[in-house]
């Protein structure tokens, strides 16, 4: 079949942003999959639009989205001003706004069900955010009803300088950038410091208390009540061999068993495979759509 070419596009958030994307379009009625960058990532990642190829290929339309954490930082320009985003300045629980939005843009393109990939970081935006859905038949009045299935694409379980728990964040740091959002100073950076491979990082009080907020332990690594036990959809939990320290195998399996309500939780494991699977990009892509025939999302 032929390929169609990716398409900029856009879409406006119920509080007043416009995100950009990238879509390339499938047959009208065809399944399509809403890929969410990750940490300082954006959609127009060179492995979105391998990405892109392959799942058109096979008969999926395909859309990588920015959210409002994507890049570093951005200004967004709205009728009251400029709103920051970015890694740097979003807030956690604002990801489910995003999603719907670009839901919302696929239905109105003829996609009534509806696959949300997270990667990396945007793994946990997709969990969290799914986890507030109630599967149920395809409604355009309905964006969150016609999410078909989730795929957790490399979602991070450990983290440098975090005790080797992603979700695990030092209380002081906590306690410092609450303080300074209810000083009004929550758009400010907290103080840099090395994490443990000791490059420096940073970013702002209110993006870090929306972290403590939010409980990024959304695999439910040290809680029963997870986001990820609430999903009703069947789950893909994806990793490569090559990135241990972000998440193992049996970190996948684990996971695959707190999807409690999944009518279905598959794990696939890609060899030599790293984080953003550089020299795997399709062959990543075709797995994940394997699985998506298997499940008929």
């Amino acid at each position: 079949m032929e390929i169609e070419r990716p398409t900029l596009v856009s879409t406006q958030t119920e509080d007043g942003l416009t995100l950009d994307g990238l879509y390339t379009a499938s047959e009208p009625g065809t399944t399509a999959i809403l890929a969410v960058h990750g940490l300082t990532m954006n959609a127009f990642d060179p492995l979105f639009l391998a990405w892109a190829s392959t799942f058109c290929s096979r008969a999926y339309a395909f859309l990588s989205a920015n959210t409002r954490g994507h890049d570093l930082g951005v200004a967004f320009r709205t009728p009251h001003g400029e709103v920051l985003g970015g890694s740097w300045w979003e807030r956690f629980e604002d990801c489910s706004v995003d999603l719907e939005a670009w839901t919302r843009f696929l239905i109105e393109r003829g996609h009534h069900r509806v696959v949300w990939l997270g990667l990396s970081f945007g793994a946990l935006k997709v969990v969290h955010s799914a986890a507030r859905i109630k599967i149920a038949p395809p409604a355009p009045d309905r964006p969150d009803a016609n999410l078909r299935a989730v795929v957790v694409a490399s979602g991070p379980v450990r983290a440098s300088g975090r005790r080797n728990a992603a979700h695990r964040l030092d209380p002081n740091r906590v306690a410092l950038a609450e303080e300074m959002v209810a000083n009004g100073r929550g758009l400010d950076l907290l103080p840099w410091e090395l994490d443990a491979a000791g490059d420096p990082e940073t970013l702002s009080a209110q993006t870090f208390a929306s972290w403590a907020r939010g409980d990024l332990d959304v695999f439910g690594i040290e809680r029963n009540d997870a986001p990820i036990a609430r999903i009703q959809a069947p789950v893909l939990l994806y990793y490569g061999t090559a990135e241990p320290n972000v998440g193992t195998p049996e970190d996948a399996e684990r996971i695959a068993r707190n999807a409690t309500s999944s009518p279905r939780a598959d794990v696939r494991i890609i060899q030599g495979a790293g984080h953003l699977y550089a020299g795997h990009e399709h062959k990543a892509a075709a797995v994940i759509a394997d699985w998506l025939d298997e499940v008929r999302a």
